[in-house]
């Protein structure tokens, strides 16, 4: 497993608890992402612990990876709304490592909401305030963000540089789980460009990264896979490869986004609807419509509008 250590800072050259408690907050922030669920019971006992010695940076820093995990279960208000109120601070004191972070974490906020223009000021931002002796790691994720929110504004090339980029980063550290998701990024942008061969190409990158690591897909991954399918018209493909996705309560798959079990949703709504399959296709719509409130999941929520009025376009009444 790829760790990560963030830039020494202040409080951790400090000797006995603020050495052992930097090293604890560095430690959570390195863990992969898809371990989000592992840091907000450690993450609030090293904020108290922070407080009770008096090291306001080591707060804020645990206070963050709070917010994180609050965005990836999909609870954007909460996350957004603390992801904010370290950034204010970290401003105001000047710690370019927390601003950086903070950037990312809010730029995902922006784009689950669904404002894309002002998740890429933040994704900007995430990578500008680097410093040069960032965990590798740590800017290859950063990188994935910024190139996300360009590909999301319409700046293709631009986005499939930065996509590359932290690519390259991700697979010479060795760390899988993060090549994966940045494959994943590219399989994605690929159907929306309508190049299917690109696709699957990158799908096939994708099973044999999967393969040496033995971590199964995420539901990030499974809905690309569902699309590159949808794109070649095999609607009963989509529908089995998303099925250990949405059988309530006997899956074992992740979510490591707030918006991926919604994005699969809508997807397998799409192919049913291809397919003719209206009362199906009102069903999925039904339960993305509930996840993306549930949520705040504005910019899928919209989408699945558009993907009603099509519905009834077809010949479904309302």
């Amino acid at each position: 497993m790829t760790t990560e250590a963030a830039p020494t800072s202040s409080a951790a050259v400090h000797p006995g608890g603020r050495a052992d408690l930097a090293a604890l907050v560095a430690e959570l922030e390195s863990r992969p992402m898809s371990q989000f669920r592992t840091l907000p019971e450690p993450a609030a006992a090293a904020e108290r612990r922070a407080v009770a010695i008096g090291d306001d940076e080591l707060a804020n820093r645990a206070r963050l990876l709070v917010a994180g995990a609050l965005l990836r279960e999909g609870r954007s208000g909460e996350g957004g709304r603390a992801a904010h109120q370290v950034l204010a601070w970290a401003e105001r004191n000047g710690t370019p490592y927390l601003i950086a972070r903070t950037h990312r974490e809010i730029a995902i906020f922006y784009r689950q909401v669904g404002d894309s223009a002002t998740a890429l000021t933040h994704a900007v931002q995430c990578v500008a305030h680097l410093t040069d002796d960032v965990a590798p790691v740590i800017r290859a994720r950063h990188l994935l963000s910024l190139a996300t929110a360009l590909d999301e504004t319409g700046s293709s090339a631009e986005a499939e540089r930065r996509f590359r980029e932290a690519l390259q980063v991700a697979t010479a550290v060795g760390d899988h789980e993060l090549t994966l998701y940045i494959l994943n990024n590219l399989a994605y942008t690929a159907t929306e460009t309508g190049d299917e061969p690109a696709a699957r190409g990158y799908i096939e990158h994708m099973r044999d990264v999967q393969a040496r690591s033995g971590a199964p897909f995420s539901a990030n991954e499974l809905d690309t896979i569902a699309r590159v399918e949808m794109m070649s018209g095999r609607h009963d493909a989509v529908e089995a490869t998303l099925r250990a996705v949405l059988e309530a309560g006997q899956t074992a798959v992740l979510g490591n986004e707030g918006d991926a079990f919604a994005e699969c949703l809508l997807t397998l709504a799409e192919a049913r609807r291809a397919a003719g399959r209206h009362e199906a296709t009102q069903e999925a719509l039904d339960a993305a419509l509930r996840m993306c409130d549930e949520r705040g999941l504005h910019a899928i929520r919209a989408r699945v509008r558009e993907e009603q009025a099509l519905l009834y376009a077809s010949g479904c009444p309302p």
